[in-house]
């Protein structure tokens, strides 16, 4: 659902609801605690109960699910049977999805994503850390540490999306991705099949392109729609809205919805709580807390009258519904064909439907006749994409490491050599503006921060010196530098958003790796349980510490092996209670 109710969005944003999904249906209050527990239990197997299956099926998939092969689950892993229930491809995977063009997306036992054909080949290898369906023939991956990148069906990457936060399937040769601009604002646009961006990211969310035209929201939350040179073509006036279906999209006004056509006219007036998109020419409308079916002229054909129920999809005479936790199946005319009886079920597709009875999972007819019986733990919805979007992998280590070890020789860390004094602290290009009121006792502070990359800063340093660092002058009566204090320590702290927050290992171990080939030495790991990640290194002339967690990394440099082999001390003598929260090295303690 595209909506004004998350104007501020999450740290990275989820794919924004395609173009036909409906409004969440108002639950009664006696089913919404099953809602949930179903949803974070059985999640990916479609359910009527609580309003799932009215939600995931009109997401409004173009294409037709493809349920010649079915995923269900035994003993935990996932196989395939075929229409008539017999098992084609053995259960092994740890999670799989519904076939489209011909493959299906697949999570081996390792959790990467690869993709297998119909009888099971692996034919683009598992080594993906997340992947979309196919669509259109493309899919978009993502490696470890990755951006999104779009491949065809040999597996081929056909291009890149190198600066792209999340991007979604194509449709109707235009796929949906967002970038993360200068203000962290997420936006919305649009690139063509070569990876072109055909419409430049300039919306906080849109929707898949549906019938020529796509939802886009503004910034303060209305929507509109474009066309596929990006035109607004009808104008930022609703609340909210879904994409064009059969001629006409939901829109809502007013917490009302109605529909509109492609000239904007309201052809059915908003006086409904939801709707679905229009399937064979019926739409599912809520009213009244009751669900029922509309015409395109806005009358009722079935009256409200069911607590839960589906349209009728992909040209299928039959719509799944549901009273007092119980479901079956009804005719366009509202008559019963298939009594309520079941615990759950899904949408016929060319002619079979899922169904749930007591725990188990089983394929039944248009009759109502068992083709396979409750037997799976699990059998997936029917949904023709599986995975609509990736979200790029990229949290800037290589370019942190870059950015931040650019004056670090051998000889010298972050420009300062082993015998640095405080003269050379107060004279650093990156610190000295911010120091120069600042040099005084034993410590100096830089505090400004500044960001090394987008996802991390460099929060704040503090110079540790040998003697004070700031001596009376009787003659000016000021406190003026002291050549002669030497650098005993430097500390580090850096601030990590975004994915690099739940990187902060990864981050430390891109550390410890350059500091290992810029001073020709190893790394120690040391064991802190649950605690941070703690590192040091020794080299001849510098020794280092590195701590990381909880979304901060810290770097500890100790200008002699005499400082260095005290923090050892202080933090891993077992004969003594010392700890860095007691060092008089160390104003600050070296744990976050």
């Amino acid at each position: 659902m595209i909506t004004n109710a998350g104007v501020q969005p999450p740290k990275i944003p989820d794919i924004p609801q395609t173009s036909n999904v409906p409004p969440a249906i108002p639950q009664k209050k006696k089913s919404r605690k099953k809602l949930w527990i179903i949803l974070g239990s059985l999640a990916g197997v479609l359910l009527i109960l609580g309003g799932v299956l009215f939600f995931l099926l009109h997401r409004g998939e173009p294409d037709k699910p493809d349920v010649s092969l079915i995923p269900v689950q035994v003993d935990e892993k996932w196989g395939y049977i075929n229409d008539k229930g017999e098992m084609v491809i053995q259960p092994q995977f740890a999670a799989c999805e519904y076939f489209s063009c011909g493959l299906a997306r697949v999570v081996d036992k390792e959790g990467k994503v690869g993709y297998i054909d119909k009888k099971g080949k692996m034919v683009i290898g598992a080594i993906y850390k997340d992947g979309t369906s196919f669509n259109e023939d493309l899919a978009f991956v993502v490696l470890e540490n990755g951006a999104p990148q779009c491949i065809n069906l040999k597996g081929e990457k056909v291009f890149e999306l190198p600066k792209a936060e999340r991007v979604c399937v194509f449709h109707e040769g235009l796929a949906q991705f967002c970038v993360l601009d200068d203000e962290g604002k997420f936006l919305w646009g649009y690139v063509d099949k070569k990876g072109n961006e055909v419409i430049a990211p300039a919306f906080f969310a849109n929707s898949y392109f549906a019938e020529g035209l796509a939802v886009v929201v503004e910034e303060d939350g209305k929507c509109g729609f474009i066309d596929k040179k990006g035109k607004i073509t009808i104008g930022y006036q609703f609340d909210s809205a879904y994409g064009f279906r059969e001629g006409l999209a939901s829109v809502m006004v007013e917490d009302r919805w109605g529909f509109i056509d492609k000239k904007g006219r309201m052809i059915i007036p908003p006086q409904f709580e939801a709707t679905s998109a229009f399937y064979g020419g019926m739409a599912m409308v809520y009213q009244n807390d009751q669900m029922g079916y509309v015409d395109k002229k806005g009358r009722l054909t079935i009256a409200p009258q069911y607590d839960r129920a589906s349209v009728f999809a992909y040209g299928e005479k039959l719509a799944a519904v549901g009273i007092d936790d119980r479901y079956g199946y009804i005719d366009k005319k509202g008559s019963f064909v298939i009594p309520l009886q079941f615990d759950a079920v899904s949408i016929f597709v060319d002619g079979i439907a899922i169904v749930q009875k007591d725990d188990k999972f089983g394929l039944i007819d248009r009759k109502g006749d068992y083709i396979v019986h409750p037997q799976y733990d699990r059998i997936m919805m029917p949904v023709a994409i599986g995975t609509w979007s990736v979200e790029s992998d990229l949290y800037g280590v290589d370019e942190f490491v870059n950015t931040f070890f650019k004056n670090f020789t051998s000889s010298a860390v972050d420009g300062l050599p082993a015998d640095a004094t405080v003269v050379d602290v107060g004279c650093h290009p990156r610190y000295k503006d911010d120091l120069s009121e600042k040099l005084f006792g034993f410590s100096a502070y830089f505090d400004e921060g500044f960001p090394m990359t987008r996802d991390i800063t460099l929060a704040s340093v503090k110079f540790s010196f040998v003697e004070s660092a700031s001596q009376w002058n009787d003659y000016t009566h000021s406190y003026e530098y002291n050549p002669e204090s030497h650098l005993e320590s430097v500390e580090y702290n850096f601030f990590l958003k975004n994915r690099a927050a739940s990187r902060c290992e990864d981050v430390a171990d891109a550390v410890m790796s350059k500091l290992e080939s810029l001073y020709h030495t190893q790394r120690v790991k040391h064991d802190q349980g649950d605690s941070p990640v703690l590192y040091t290194l020794e080299g001849d002339d510098f020794g280092f510490c590195v701590m990381s967690g909880n979304g901060s990394l810290v770097l500890v440099v100790c200008f002699d092996p005499f400082t260095f082999s005290l923090y050892l001390k202080m933090l891993y003598n077992s004969e003594s209670d010392v700890s860095v929260e007691d060092s008089v090295y160390v104003d600050d303690p070296l744990i976050l």
